[in-house]
């Protein structure tokens, strides 16, 4: 949602809301008048302190108006920050697998679990992948060039541009496929407005090139946040799921390596594996269809 109910000091450097406010439920704050990105709870170069009502961004605004026009978006958290921790997940993955000399990698194998999740496996339910996890919905921004038909995205960009915005605040077109693109704009060297844009290979195409550097505003779902210490949760995995999905993961992947050189006698990967993918299928299940984009359409 979008909260409104704020005065913005911009010499001060705050922004002073009216109601309760819950600081994990402060995702990303956008001056569309100047479309900037003045806080983004996953960038600590953007984030701020909340004291009350009245949250102080460190992103320094005193060349902003008070007047300029903000945008709050609002909701559950964008990071879980409840759910198991990494070494409660660690702990149950080594009973699982009950071979010490893996214990330096199970870790390792968490957190490649929930990389592939966020990324997208085989799904279940159709011949396509997993949608995108809910909680992983992120906004940024990125600037054009002046010469160049494409930027990189932001490094925290994973999968599904979802929604481009000009600095105007409209809306620009996104291409079904690069090759729709490049086939429109075979030369990629059309100057003026931006009409369309198209991610490939973790850059961001657009045409026409403007003129002058524009900032776009990019909606989409980011990398996870890799566990390094204990008390380290899972970034957008439900936390119901967690155990489920991660230590079954993980035990898989350990055993691959166990029985590797067993021909077809595999039970254990073959076991562990399985009970992942019918974890999978569940977090499938509990991802509202309005919340699946493109991919089951």
């Amino acid at each position: 949602m979008l909260r409104t109910d704020y005065v913005f000091d911009a010499s001060e450097g705050t922004i002073t809301f009216t109601d309760n406010v819950i600081e994990n439920y402060l995702e990303v704050i956008i001056n569309s008048t100047d479309g900037i990105i003045i806080y983004n709870s996953i960038s600590p170069s953007t984030t701020g302190t909340l004291v009350d009502k009245v949250l102080t961004l460190i992103y320094d605004t005193s060349s902003m108006s008070d007047t300029d026009d903000l945008q709050i978006f609002y909701g559950e958290a964008a990071r879980g920050t409840f759910g198991y921790t990494f070494e409660e997940l660690i702990s149950r993955t080594s009973t699982l697998v009950d071979d010490s000399g893996l214990d330096a990698s199970l870790g390792d194998f968490i957190n490649q679990g929930v990389f592939e999740i966020a990324g997208g496996m085989q799904s279940s339910l159709s011949d396509m992948i997993t949608p995108p996890l809910p909680n992983l919905f992120s906004i940024d921004t990125i600037t054009t060039n002046t010469t160049l038909a494409y930027v990189n995205m932001p490094s925290t960009y994973n999968r599904n541009l979802c929604l481009a915005v000009s600095a105007r605040g409209s809306e620009i077109d996104i291409a079904h496929s690069f090759i729709d693109f490049v086939t429109t704009y075979p030369s990629l060297s059309r100057v003026g407005n931006i009409s369309e844009v198209v991610e490939h290979g973790d850059k961001l195409y657009y045409q026409g090139i403007p003129s002058t550097a524009e900032i776009l505003t990019l909606h989409f779902y980011r990398k996870p946040v890799i566990m390094i210490n204990d008390g380290d949760v899972p970034d957008g995995i439900p936390e119901h799921l967690q155990m489920a999905l991660l230590t079954n993961f993980a035990a898989w992947k350990a055993y691959e390596i166990i029985e590797d050189g067993l021909e077809n006698e595999t039970p254990n990967t073959i076991k562990y594996k399985g009970l992942f993918f019918e974890a999978l299928k569940i977090l499938e299940l509990t991802i509202p269809y309005d919340s699946r984009g493109l991919m089951l359409r």
